[in-house]
């Protein structure tokens, strides 16, 4: 099995701000590995690790302008061959999707009502920072929940149903502090630039004893360091920023934020990231990726002719399917020892200050 990424290992060259750590504030950056791009494998994009704290960062860095050509319409959905605007992947799969956020919505709220010595009341107030297309919030709307949901500037939201719909970042919008009782960051926060500042903002609008729920890939997973360059979630350089469990824990306890529970288990995103990970590992100098872009019913950017497309999705589809075991096999046993591929945290905010300081 050759595991070594189809681009140029030479380091890039980093002037000294970009060695800023934003966890620990040295300046300690040194090369881990060169990868390639989710979307291309032509595209060379490096990790560094903080040798004091242990925060992996993706280099070079790129400007939020830079930044903007990888958040086109197709990488939320829609606009694809057969797919409406509002739907990402195929119809059973959505039905999961709406499945996980339901279950997770009902999680974050029992931890809020189980804090012994607070009352909350019924219409609960909810953030969810870089919310997508808004399937977590509408699950929550219809328990007749508040919400407020943030995305990029360029996004559109198309249907608001109750919701109040934000454009730009947590540090942009200044968002009234004390104000939330629980706050999101599924997935998300793995995308900024500058992650202590994100939650420093997020941290100031939750009030005293609220609820912050992340979820992050897992770096210190073994999925990572099985496939390394190969992982699937590494989705090269929209994830600007990688977390161990010890890194994320360290950002919280910055912010005033304590641990309340943590898991690595996803099955949704554990399962399938062992599954295309194995699958790029033979695959990726070709089409990265190739089986998400099937899923997503967006094979048609594989720049082939249909025939060929749909031998290469059989193919990747039938290997799924071989694959399903042994991920299953690897995600129980991993999570169980606390090395699964996804950070699960929910943690509550603290009666002190948040720092600023970085």
């Amino acid at each position: 099995m050759n595991l070594t990424p189809p681009v140029d290992p030479s380091p890039t060259d980093l002037d000294p701000t970009s060695r800023f750590c934003h966890l620990c504030g040295k300046q300690s950056l040194q090369f881990l590995r060169a990868c390639y791009g989710f979307d291309h494998s032509n595209e060379k994009f490096d990790l560094y690790r903080c040798t004091d704290c242990g925060l992996v960062r993706t280099q070079p860095d790129l400007t939020q302008a830079e930044l903007s050509s990888y958040y086109h319409s197709q990488y939320y959905g829609g606009e694809g061959e057969g797919s409406k605007p509002a739907e990402k992947f195929h119809p059973w799969i959505e039905s999961l999707v709406r499945l996980a956020n339901a279950s997770r919505a009902s999680l974050g709220i029992q931890l809020l009502r189980d804090r012994e010595g607070t009352r909350f009341p019924t219409r609960i107030k909810i953030l969810d920072v870089g919310c997508g297309r808004g399937t977590f919030l509408k699950a929550l709307t219809k328990q007749g929940h508040e919400c407020t949901g943030t995305e990029i500037a360029d996004f559109d939201f198309d249907d608001r149903q109750g919701i109040q719909w934000l454009h730009g970042t947590v540090e942009e919008l200044e968002l009234p502090s004390d104000h939330f009782d629980a706050a999101y960051i599924w997935h998300v926060l793995e995308h900024t630039n500058d992650p202590h500042s994100t939650l420093a903002a997020v941290a100031r609008s939750v009030r005293v004893g609220g609820i912050v729920a992340i979820a992050v890939p897992n770096f210190g997973s073994w999925q990572s360091s099985l496939f390394g360059p190969h992982w699937f979630h590494l989705d090269l350089p929209r994830h600007r920023t990688h977390f161990t469990v010890a890194s994320l824990v360290g950002l919280l306890q910055r912010n005033g934020i304590e641990v309340a529970t943590l898991k690595t288990l996803s099955w949704e995103q554990n399962v399938y990231g062992w599954i295309q990970s194995f699958q790029n590992v033979f695959f990726s100098r070709w089409y990265p990726n190739g089986l998400y872009a099937v899923l997503k019913r967006q094979s048609h950017l594989l720049h082939r002719s249909k025939p060929i497309r749909l031998f290469l999705s059989a193919i990747w589809i039938g290997l799924a399917a071989f694959l399903l075991i042994p991920a299953i096999l690897e995600t129980c046993l991993s999570s169980l020892l606390g090395r699964g591929g996804t950070i699960i945290l929910h943690g509550r905010k603290l009666p002190t200050s948040v720092s600023d300081s970085k």
